[in-house]
């Protein structure tokens, strides 16, 4: 018993710390020895409760604890951490800023912020938004090993609706491929006509996408240098909540002209 009452507490402990703990800390915030506490971890993290950055002494809670937690809390707090950044994100770009989470099997847009314009985005707090459209749920992707994709994705209807919407795992596969290699997503005219929008990836401390930072504007006004600079910004809003979260990847990556 005491045995499970120390996972449970170890579990907890580091789902309250979104920057992780490290053993030393474990140890001394549940008074466990040291030993007990390596020998725990261990078990811990052969069975995906607890995790640890490759590089770093910090452990984090690990996918099996987030499954048997309640996603949409954890989304809301998120979220609510998020908004300070956002905010500012699209208060300088000047564009609609959107945050989006993948909660269970769905991509669900958590965060909106910024103005409203002549061509109104579908995206709404709340809402689901479509993998192979929507490049805010397509970027939540590019973590994911290629055979998680396609079940993922299995029995979509690769819904129209634009002529330039992805018509299917191929088409979604290359956007991702592309997303991998500059480090954002991009889409035209895929979910709401005439939109541009870029998405980054946020990622926490074991490296796993968490959630995206997208900016997306009219054609009209998202001219090159509009988009390079939107590109950059959300990058940048990207890694600084990455950071938050415990992840220790460099940041400041330069876009492509693309």
């Amino acid at each position: 018993m005491q045995l499970v009452k120390r996972a449970l507490g170890v579990v907890t402990a580091l789902s309250q710390e979104s920057a992780g703990l490290t053993l030393q800390q474990l140890a001394d915030r549940l008074e466990i020895p040291e030993a007990s506490m390596y020998r725990l971890l261990a078990v811990l993290k052969e069975e995906h409760f607890v995790t640890r950055a490759e590089g770093s002494r910090r452990y984090f809670a690990g996918p099996a604890a987030w499954e048997v937690g309640n996603s949409t809390r954890r989304s809301g707090h998120l979220a609510e951490r998020s908004s300070v950044v956002l905010a500012e994100l699209a208060d300088t770009v000047g564009e609609p800023v959107l945050f989006t989470e993948l909660v269970g099997r769905n991509a669900v847009c958590t965060g909106r912020f910024g103005p409203e314009r002549e061509a109104p985005l579908s995206a709404r707090v709340g809402r689901t938004l479509p993998f192979h459209a929507a490049t805010a749920a397509r970027t939540l992707l590019v973590g994911m090993e290629e055979h998680r994709i396609r079940r993922l994705l299995c029995g979509s209807d690769f819904a129209r609706y634009r002529p330039r919407t992805p018509r299917g795992v191929h088409d979604v596969l290359h956007h991702l491929f592309l997303a991998r290699r500059n480090g954002y997503g991009v889409s035209y005219d895929e979910y709401d006509q005439g939109i541009w929008a870029v998405s980054a990836p946020v990622r926490g401390g074991t490296g796993h996408v968490l959630a995206t930072v997208t900016a997306a504007g009219s054609e009209h006004r998202m001219n090159q240098a509009a988009r390079r600079r939107a590109r950059q910004l959300v990058l940048e809003a990207a890694h600084t909540l990455g950071s938050e979260l415990g992840h220790r990847g460099t940041g400041g990556h330069r876009p492509c002209a693309s």
